[in-house]
């Protein structure tokens, strides 16, 4: 009881709850469920496996003269008895390993493990965000797929661009509409800018699933060995490898990007970065009237499309916000892998850091530009301005590398191969 009260005091707060106008002090539990088969999938996805035995195997449980039994030999006798008491060892083990990085993530993103092991990407981010932007009472998009709600918006509403009036139009029409449209429409003016533009998104032409999106990101820059560099012959123990590390992230975290915060620069204003599409409706860009202008010679690490203006608020987005902590909590794990002399220690902070990392690696351009994945993060120019940058880097990087004399002989996003 002892213990049970100090729980209560540590992790509770005390309640008021009211029966019949009388009042009584209450406390509310949440438990969270660890699945361990949900917690393989999300930290070995790669794994072709993901029953308890082989999953022991790969994490090297090992357990002493262990009985393996078929169905058809299962008893009521001592040899099952231990095979069961083996299964639970087993299961504890594999339950430890994968704890060790659940729980940094869950506390890193303040989700319960029901949550987070069942959560993509972009449902993560969503939450992480969620919650900042609950702090700072910013209204945050409803939980849509972008590609279905456009192409709705474009049937429902083919002739209408302006918010209010989808709202105002929207009403009339309530109860002929989809719940997933109703639920943007209910926002009114302030639902997300790229309802004024669905025939970006969806390509009402398209003749197959690849003509959909009437949009193309450029993405990494690559330099192929056969094509570009020439390069297939080299023996590869002479390469070195000159990479950017974490660079998406950084990119987002430096230039403050995502949905909240970057929107089309009029023509009227002058952009704060040029983004570069490949491909995007070229009567949206002159009817939208917005900065554009046609890829040219100036722009040397683009080869064709359009460049972009786009403005990026002052204040610091609610993505932005989550990255600064995911970010600031894997530097300090860096910092403190470097002064660990403890090998357990030292394996377990290598595991923690390589779930962050990952977490921290899925939250750039991906929750920014998945038109086909339910969430609120989705903002093409946000996650144009990532890919981007990126590509102005690694050119940048490559022209220096050979004014220097020295051959390239791959690359590939974040990475120059030398």
């Amino acid at each position: 009881m002892d213990a049970f009260n100090r729980f209560l005091n540590l992790y509770s707060r005390k309640d008021k709850s009211f029966h019949f106008g009388v009042g009584s002090e209450i406390i509310n539990l949440y438990p969270s469920t660890f699945d361990t088969y949900l917690g393989v999938r999300k930290f070995y996805p790669h794994l072709d496996d993901f029953s308890l035995k082989s999953v022991a195997l790969f994490l090297d449980i090992r357990i002493k003269d262990r009985i393996y039994l078929m169905p058809n030999q299962i008893r009521i006798d001592e040899r099952t008895l231990k095979y069961n008491e083996q299964d639970v060892k087993e299961q504890a083990g594999v339950t430890i390993n994968l704890l060790e990085q659940a729980l940094p993530l869950a506390f890193t993103t303040c989700m319960s493990f029901d949550m987070l092991l069942e959560s993509g990407a972009v449902n993560m981010w969503d939450h992480m965000a969620m919650i900042r932007a609950t702090k700072l009472k910013k209204i945050i998009p409803p939980l849509v797929k972008a590609l279905h709600v456009s192409e709705n918006i474009l049937k429902f509403f083919p002739k209408i661009r302006d918010r209010k009036e989808i709202a105002r139009m929207g009403r009339e029409k309530r109860g002929q509409l989809p719940k997933d449209l109703i639920r943007v429409i209910k926002y009114g003016s302030e639902m997300p800018e790229w309802v004024e533009y669905p025939e970006v998104i969806f390509n009402p032409s398209a003749r197959d699933k690849d003509e959909v999106l009437n949009y193309h990101i450029p993405g990494g820059m690559t330099i192929k060995p056969d094509k570009d560099a020439r390069s297939h012959f080299i023996p590869w123990y002479y390469v070195v490898v000159a990479d950017v590390s974490a660079m998406y992230p950084t990119i987002l975290k430096a230039m403050n990007l995502g949905a909240d915060v970057v929107r089309l620069a009029r023509k009227d204003e002058i952009p704060d970065y040029w983004i570069w599409m490949k491909k995007v409706p070229r009567e949206f860009l002159e009817r939208r009237k917005v900065m554009w202008k046609e890829v040219d010679p100036s722009d040397s690490f683009a080869d064709s499309g359009y460049m972009i203006g786009i403005r990026i608020d002052e204040e610091q987005g609610v993505v932005n916000r989550a990255m600064s902590g995911i970010m600031n909590v894997i530097y300090k794990i860096k910092e403190e892998l470097k002064r660990e002399r403890d090998p357990e220690k030292k394996r377990r902070l290598k595991m923690i850091y390589q779930s962050l990392k990952g977490a921290r690696n899925a939250g750039t351009h991906g929750i920014l530009s998945a038109p086909t994945v339910a969430g609120r993060q989705f903002n093409i120019w946000g996650a144009a301005a990532i890919t981007t940058r990126g590509q102005e880097i690694l050119f940048d990087t490559l022209r220096r590398l050979k004014e220097k004399g020295i051959r390239i002989v791959y690359g590939d996003t974040d990475g120059i191969y030398l």
